[in-house]
């Protein structure tokens, strides 16, 4: 067992999903065990044997400590750790192989308790040696008084709210009376003490704290004991400390407080113990964790976690006595309607509602606007327990257009569920609109501004909408609510307010103000910041500018100077871009450069130098050639060939991107060179090589690498799953699906039934079969299909039924009974009234229905009710009626009654409805889709007709003379799948019209690693292929991103593949994550670097920096950076600050070290210290980065005096 020390102190953290404080704590372990490993030797060696010897020193009266030195005599040891420990602490020491060694350890700030230590000497290779001494007593109380410490705690684990019961006893083991001690105790973060819990024993005094309290006793005889308790409430989570100390002697108790998280909270709380031990063990749920074998242990799961380490004993081990403990809680479940605001004429009433069902008596809620709900802006305050009947609000007014509220319920444990109910607006005339500005197009500086004009109930009429001088019309039909979309092109971008008015004679009139994009018109500057000097061998230059931009967009710049063009990527909102323009000709006197931006122009003018020509120029031209793709190992290689004009005796460089740069020197009048490029992969893209020589400049030549040979396994999926039986007690089965993969990659896979879903990991090229067990589904005789996907492979499913229900509720009946009225003259209709008694119902909808009319009524389970509704306008026939009555999971009942005979003079005419439905295009952004439903009429009746699509609703008044309507419905997901809609008048008729949407149009996006690359020697880099498969693609921007590299690609509209590659990315490193994102959806694959093939670097060199001297008073700019103990071929660069910077670098480019090391000798006298960093190349090409630091030198003597001899004698000089 180990002893876990905590901290008082803790920090608090945030759950990801709720509020919860947690302790952090940092941990110390008692001793530290360091063990190192060696491979030991074939050579036979002589018996290793050990002894240890402990001095142990006197008692400091200041600290009440003392020292202890152990000596340890090893004969014969091997290469390897000695470790000599000393109770908690701990001293590791290296071993050669000799015939004898003495080691020396001092430990120091030991407690004096007079207690017996052991001294343990363990090398390794060979037997350890113990020594026992007794620790020097305490000074700090009388000889012979001997103090011990002791903390109990009521309960191990607790709760939030708990109060928690603290016990000390402090007893005298010695043999004299001990006096004035001090006991400070501590409460860790997470503990508030109960005021007035505590109550002191007489001669003692116990004084409360935040955090540490003080118990002093004036004086304890030989063996008495004090007791003192007190009390302390829990209001944080995780594992709280309670600590008392004393001289020689600390005691501490703990206690877990279970973390609550809620199901589908994703957290990561991260555990760590004090390193340095030789192993350490988790356990979850007393059931060790083997894969986690260090000191840190992140849990992203519900569990009880605990932790034993090695090489200690007779303790208790971290997180072993208070285990950390996270436990989940379920969602609460509940339904939630909004009920719209009612009418009186044209006069909206403020009666809105928002009302609960299926809710549990002790669950809470708040409510605020809008679909994500905000606890900030709570329209109920703080959460508040559902009234009876579930309404939680009742006065809220109609919304000009569909208002979401998002009802929050919390449960005990604080979990929550969010439902978003939408309060529709009241059927009365009204009109509103917003209107949105677009962003200025920089080529007109013109903007469009698009206003959302919503419609509820209007007339038959014109509506009318303006911004400024600019109108458009609309015709609008009577009783049809709807939505009009108005786009004002080609407006001024100005930055001014404007008003649009919208209008409709009959109804209102509304406006809404915005204000107009600024002017981003571009602009475009040119400005020369280098003419350039002439270079004798090529009598060439290269001059350098800036482009100044305003309101830039993503483009190119085309750059021309006479002959000379360069093209430079310009990024959008960039402010200037730098140019360079090499090789141009010297002594061509007055030239201008011209920039050509998106229709945009702008020059300047300079002057060349003059001609430094003193020889023919020489020049470089080059061919490259790829050979054809090897399939045994996917290489390739190429030939470039190189022509030389005038040349000299020279050195090519020849550069590849992303493979070692290789060097050659050719002779004086060579005219063509051959250079092969061998082993290169087979990717299938454009490669560059560049060629350069100091005397004849720099070319280049690209060819194209042959396609892949390499030939994959085919991936491949199957799976098969077993449906359980039904668990009466839950209703609910298991389902267990065994998924069996074939040449699968590396990745992810996923198996999902409905919402149960697991995940397992893949490796490339092993095949094998996974078990995925599904819990906790609903026993309802459904049909479910279970998929598994794994990226990169493919997607497989199966189907299966599953087990009814075999749930068990007490019997539901329902009983109806009906009256009908009598006939009315002048409408010949009459009323019906029903009255419907349930017993032992189900929580649910019950429908009640006269014919063609029908109302509903919100059920709770297990109360019986009598429910009473009044059919109104019924037809009097003098037929039979039957009311029908049903309740799903309870039944359905009927009764019969004869109407009244008709009473009208006139016969009323039959009325009808049909209805044509068509359907719009997908979009492809959102997936979705409008129809559009023509209803016509003959004879029909006045009431509200009904018209319903797919979950939507829309309503429309009804008179004699309506002869068509017209419902348009929108947002309706594109899925293919044929549809019904349906038309129902009161009195008259239903009817329905069915359509098919078009196909998903939806954007998709799939991620494979075509090629994980392989290492390049000389830059321990590689590179890596893979292509990005899309369906429904449109026009946009997808990034690809490995860590820290990442790349944009543009996509065309129906593209299927882009193939993508990254560069440079280091060797060694792993597993990789490629992440690739489009139109807001991401995908994402895994794959393994290369291994490192970088060689070992072997760089002894260090650098000094030697401070300037001084010449009387004056310090001489004549400060050093030395290099010293570097081996011949040996580079160097430099640069400022404590990190080498290869961008201004004060060397330049790396160049071979002097002979004396001495590679700067001009530094100026620094005001304060100042830091240089030296990089240091070896021949192999790696380095290493050795920073100093050049101190300033004092050159002012000290006042009167100023004699050197004087100087030397009495102060010497800060250095």
């Amino acid at each position: 067992m180990l002893t876990l020390i905590s901290n008082p102190s803790a920090c608090k953290t945030l759950l990801t999903h709720r509020l919860q404080v947690l302790h952090s704590f940092k941990l110390g372990l008692l001793s530290v065990l360091a063990i190192g490993i060696f491979l030991s030797s074939q050579v036979v060696r002589a018996q290793c044997s050990t002894a240890i010897t402990v001095l142990p020193g006197v008692c400091n009266t200041t600290t009440n400590t003392y020292s202890s030195t152990a000596i340890v005599t090893i004969t014969n040891p091997p290469v390897g750790i000695l470790t000599i420990t000393d109770g908690d602490q701990s001293k590791t020491l290296a071993t050669a192989a000799t015939t004898s060694a003495t080691f020396t350890a001092v430990f120091t700030g030991l407690i004096s308790d007079g207690n017996s230590h052991t001294v343990t000497a363990a090398p390794f290779g060979c037997n350890a040696a113990t020594a026992t001494y007794s620790a020097p007593g305490s000074c700090t109380q009388p000889v012979g008084a001997q103090l011990s410490l002791t903390k109990l705690v009521d309960k191990s684990k607790a709760k939030l709210g708990d109060v928690l019961s603290y016990t000390m006893v402090l007893t005298n083991v010695g043999s004299s009376t001990a006096t004035n001690v001090v006991v400070r105790d501590s409460l860790s973060t997470g503990l508030t003490f109960v005021t007035g819990s505590s109550t002191a024993p007489t001669g003692t005094t116990f004084n409360q704290g935040t955090p540490v309290s003080t118990w002093k006793v004036a004086s304890l005889t030989a063996n008495q004991s004090y007791n003192l308790v007190y009390q302390a409430t829990v209001d944080s989570s995780g594992v709280l400390y309670n600590q008392a100390i004393i001289t020689g002697d600390t005691a501490t108790v703990c206690t877990s407080v279970p973390i609550l998280v809620c199901t589908g909270d994703v957290y990561v709380f991260r555990l760590t113990a004090k390193p340095g031990r030789s192993s350490y063990r988790w356990f979850k749920n007393d059931v060790e964790l083997t894969s986690q074998t260090t000191n840190t242990l992140d849990i992203t799961a519900p569990g009880t976690y605990s932790l034993a380490v090695d090489n200690v004993s007779g303790k208790c081990p971290d997180f072993s006595c208070c285990p950390f403990i996270v436990q989940e809680d379920t969602l609460p479940t509940f339904r939630a309607i909004a009920v719209p605001a009612t009418c009186t004429g044209s006069t909206t009433l403020t009666n809105g509602n928002i009302t609960l069902s299926n809710f549990r008596s002790a669950y809470t809620y708040q409510y605020s606007l809008g679909t994500d709900f905000n606890p900030a802006a709570s329209l109920s305050g703080a959460p508040k327990t559902i009234p009876a009947g579930g309404v939680i609000v009742s006065n809220l007014a109609s919304p000009a257009t569909a208002q979401s509220y998002t009802v929050r319920v919390y449960n005990s444990s604080g979990c929550y569920t969010d439902v978003t109910a939408v309060l529709l607006p009241t059927v009365c005339c009204s009109v509103s609109v917003s209107a949105t500005p677009g962003s200025c197009a920089p080529l007109t500086s013109t903007y469009s501004t698009t206003a959302l004009i919503s419609l509820t109930n209007p007339m038959a009429g014109t509506l009318t909408v303006s911004d400024g001088p600019k109108s458009l019309t609309f015709a609008t039909t009577a009783g049809s609510s709807t939505t009009f979309a108005a786009i004002f092109d080609n407006i001024i971008s100005d930055g001014s307010s404007h008003t649009v008015v919208v209008s409709l004679p009959g109804c209102s009139t509304a406006s809404t103000t915005y204000t107009a994009p600024g002017s981003c018109s571009i602009g475009l500057g040119v400005s020369i910041t280098n003419s350039g000097t002439c270079l004798p061998a090529t009598n060439t230059y290269t001059a350098t500018g800036v482009i100044s931009l305003t309101n830039a967009t993503t483009g190119s710049v085309i750059i021309t100077d006479g002959a000379n063009t360069t093209t430079i990527s310009v990024s959008a909102g960039a402010t200037s871009v730098p140019y360079s323009m090499s090789g141009l000709l010297s002594g061509t006197g007055s030239h201008t450069v011209t920039a050509t931006y998106l229709g945009h122009t702008a020059s300047a003018s300079y002057t060349s130098p003059l001609s430094c020509s003193v020889a023919p120029t020489c020049s470089l031209s080059a061919t490259a050639t790829a050979g054809i793709c090897a399939t045994a190992t996917n290489t390739y290689s190429a030939s470039v060939v190189i022509s030389l004009t005038n040349s000299s005796a020279t050195t090519l460089s020849i550069n590849l991107p992303g493979f070692s740069p290789s060097s050659q020197t050719v002779a004086s009048g060579i005219t063509n060179f051959t250079v092969i490029l061998p082993n290169l992969p087979s990717d299938g893209v454009n490669h560059t090589v560049t060629i350069s020589s100091p005397d004849c400049g720099t070319t280049t030549a690209t060819f194209t690498a042959p396609g892949s040979c390499s030939v994959t396994p085919v991936c491949s999926m199957t799976i098969v799953p077993t449906p359980g039986q039904c668990q009466t007690a839950t209703n609910t089965f298991t389902t267990v699906a065994v998924v069996t993969v074939n040449n699968p990659p590396t990745g992810v896979l996923t198996v999902t039934d409905g919402p149960a879903s697991l995940t397992f990991a893949t490796t490339a090229g092993s095949n094998a079969s996974f078990t995925a067990t599904l819990a906790n589904i609903v026993s309802n005789g459904a049909s479910h299909t279970v998929t598994a996907s794994l990226p990169g492979c493919s997607m497989t499913t199966a189907t299966y039924t599953a087990p009814g229900s075999c749930s068990v509720a007490p019997i539901c009946s329902l009983v109806a009974s009906v009256t009908a009225g009598q006939c009315a003259v002048a409408t010949n209709t009459y009323s019906s009234t029903a009255v419907i008694q349930l017993t032992n119902p189900v929580a649910g909808t019950l429908t009640v229905s006269d014919g063609p009319s029908s109302a509903t009524f919100v059920t709770t389970a297990g109360s019986s009710a009598v429910f009473t509704i009044t059919f109104i306008d019924l037809k009097s026939d003098g037929s039979t009626h039957t009311v029908i009555a049903s309740l799903p999971g309870c039944g359905t009942t009927t009764a019969s009654y004869s109407a009244p005979v008709s009473c009208s003079v006139t016969p009323t005419p039959v009325c009808s409805i049909s209805a044509i439905a068509t359907v719009g295009a997908c979009a492809p952004a959102t997936n979705t889709h409008s129809s559009t439903v023509v209803i016509s009429l003959t004879n029909p009746t006045t009431g509200t007709l009904t018209v319903t699509n797919r979950g939507q609703i829309q309503t429309f008044q009804t008179s004699s003379a309506t002869t068509s309507l017209t419902a348009i419905f929108s947002n309706l997901i594109s899925d293919g799948a044929s549809h019904s809609v349906t038309v129902s008048l009161p009195d008259c008729s239903t009817t329905s019209a069915t359509y098919t949407a078009p196909a998903s149009c939806s954007a998709g996006i799939r991620l494979a690693v075509t090629d994980p690359g392989v290492c390049i020697p000389g830059t321990n880099t590689y590179n890596t292929t893979g292509v990005v498969s899309l369906t429904n693609a449109t026009t946009g921007v997808l990034t690809i991103t490995d860590g820290s590299s990442s790349l944009t690609v543009t996509v065309a509209t129906s593209a299927t593949s882009v193939p993508y590659s990254l560069s440079g990315l280091p060797s060694g490193t792993g597993l990789h994550t490629v992440v690739v994102s489009y139109l807001g959806q991401t995908a994402s694959t895994t794959y393994t670097a290369p291994l490192s093939c970088s060689p070992a670097c072997s760089v002894t060199a260090v650098a000094t920096a030697i401070p300037v001297t001084c010449a009387g008073t004056m310090a001489l700019q004549n400060g050093k950076i030395v290099i010293n103990g570097f081996s011949t071929g040996d580079t160097y660069q430099y640069s400022g600050g404590v990190v080498f910077n290869s961008a201004v670098a004060l060397s330049g480019p790396a160049q071979a070290v002097p002979a004396g090391g001495v590679i700067v000798s001009n530094l100026a006298n620094p005001a304060s210290a100042q830091p240089f960093t030296v990089r240091i190349y070896s021949t192999s090409g790696c380095y290493k980065d050795s920073t100093v630091m050049l101190t300033p030198s004092v050159c002012t003597c000290p006042a009167n005096a100023c004699v050197p001899l004087v100087v030397k004698l009495t102060r010497r000089v800060r250095r």
